[in-house]
């Protein structure tokens, strides 16, 4: 990021990878203290924050990368079951059991504008293209929608459809939206359905590395992830850890994390094999929903729960001013050998500190700065 001091200039991130094992930052996950909160519902990460949503209206920030949390003045009542960023711009849906379901919108995730839109409800939100696309149900859960907006406020219904939509997602130039049947769009206005196959009922779909990932959910079975490359295809594959009937998936640097009840968080690079990550760690955790930012995975769910992975990605390195000189901050996987460095030319670069990054995070104030014009980078062994 760049800084009114002549002396700062945009950060340039240079990652390489050594041989030595480290612990997988996946791996470890923390609870994070919310106090009397409900059900979480849904959360995203977007302006430099994340913000999850949850029963009764509830809406909460975290401005410090997920570590601490806090409510904000909310102007709803009702369920919030799905939450997006994009455009600059924050949309929570509201999901009621009856009444007249409307949207919040926010630019900062604090302040919030709630706008009567009518039915159907959202139940799942996605920012994509350009554009947010919403799956929609009808109070009575018997039918559903596929609706756009550019702007989060102004919605316009693509398709009225007599299946539940549950969840949507982008990838191959497909636009997917799914539940009880799924659809595809070449551009989120003319939707086709896709050959039924018995007893697929999709309530969460991500998609990474040329591949869809969907969770299979039914009441009476446990949860099954699907994959496809068209929306057509689906091929199913097995998972270890607890068995769970409601769950989330995302995709993220390179990896997709599902979560569900009984603490089960798993990873996968492919969608085909996946790793159980902290077996029997959080076994009270029903965890609904998933989000990737600011390098960290964070998963809410029931009674407020919020589990956070370790730092996970490339290095990060922000610029601020200090009175006297710049102040970086340096977040980076655990346990791996950090380098900060100046150059006044791209060129010849100078080391300032080197370090084993033992906390994820570190803090250096440049006491070397002069008033001329330079750069900075980290380099991550």
């Amino acid at each position: 990021m760049c800084l009114d001091s002549p002396r700062i200039a945009s950060p340039l991130l240079l990652v390489f990878l050594g041989f030595e094992l480290m612990a997988d930052p996946l791996d470890h996950w923390t609870r994070r203290a919310v106090d009397g909160a409900p059900t979480l519902r849904a959360v995203t990460y977007g302006n430099g924050r994340f913000v999850a949503t949850a029963d009764h209206g509830v809406i909460l920030t975290s401005p410090d990368d997920g570590v601490s949390w806090a409510p904000c003045a909310s102007p709803s009542a009702a369920p919030l079951w799905s939450i997006a960023f994009g455009n600059g711009v924050f949309v929570a849906a509201e999901f009621p059991s009856d009444g007249n379901p409307g949207v919040l919108v926010s630019s900062n995730g604090t302040n919030w504008a709630r706008i009567d839109r009518g039915c159907p409800s959202i139940r799942n939100v996605i920012f994509t293209q350009n554009t947010f696309v919403a799956a929609q149900n009808y109070g009575d859960r018997l039918y559903g929608a596929i609706s756009t907006s550019q702007d989060g406020m102004h919605w316009v219904m693509q398709l009225k459809t007599g299946y539940v939509m549950m969840c949507c997602g982008y990838g191959n130039g497909i636009f997917l939206c799914a539940g009880d049947r799924t659809y595809t769009s070449s551009n989120a206005i003319d939707w086709t359905v896709t050959p039924y196959e018995a007893y697929l009922h999709f309530a969460s779909v991500a998609f990474g590395k040329g591949v869809f990932v969907a969770l299979d959910w039914i009441n009476s079975t446990p949860a099954v992830p699907y994959t496809t490359s068209d929306g057509m295809h689906w091929t199913a594959w097995s998972k270890g850890g607890p068995p769970f009937h409601w769950g989330a998936v995302t995709f993220a640097n390179d990896t997709f994390v599902m979560v569900g009840e009984q603490g089960a968080i798993l990873t996968s690079t492919t969608g085909t094999n996946w790793t159980v990550r902290v077996p029997e760690e959080f076994p009270d955790a029903m965890l609904i929903n998933v989000a990737y930012g600011s390098g960290t995975f964070v998963a809410v769910g029931d009674g407020g729960v919020i589990l956070q992975s370790d730092y996970y990605g490339p290095p990060a390195l922000r610029i601020s001013k200090t009175a006297a000189q710049p102040h970086l901050t340096v977040c980076a996987e655990k346990d791996r050998p950090c380098t900060i460095q100046s150059s006044a030319d791209l060129i010849t670069w100078t080391e300032l500190y080197r370090y084993t990054n033992s906390a994820g995070r570190v803090d250096y104030d440049d006491a070397t700065a002069t008033n001329t014009i330079g750069f900075y980078r980290v380099l991550s062994e």
